[in-house]
């Protein structure tokens, strides 16, 4: 679990019991969404779209993550399909 902190609206990072070096492999973290909007409304027609996401992140220790995240969106508007997809990597240091 990873502790919520209320008065500033973040959470903390994982808590990472074995890190790496210690004869360890660090925790994984798994995330999947899926989220849609519809973006008409009034005078603008901006259409439907929805985005497909998963990903994994690494901690190494508590201050250094690595993660990578691929997402597929597909946006429907004027009668007319569009879709796109991305690959995300991320190295993240927490400085204290």
């Amino acid at each position: 679990m990873r502790p919520y902190r209320k008065r500033s609206g973040i959470f903390d990072p994982v808590p990472v019991s074995k890190p790496i070096g210690y004869k360890a492999w660090g925790a994984l973290e798994v995330g999947v969404r899926y989220s849609m909007i519809q973006m008409n409304q009034a005078n603008i027609a901006g259409g439907d779209m929805r985005t497909f996401s998963i990903g994994a992140n690494w901690w190494l220790t508590q201050k250094v993550q690595f993660g990578v995240n691929q997402r597929f969106i597909t946006l429907d508007r004027f009668d007319t399909s569009g879709k796109s997809s991305g690959l995300n990597f991320r190295l993240m240091l927490i400085l204290d």
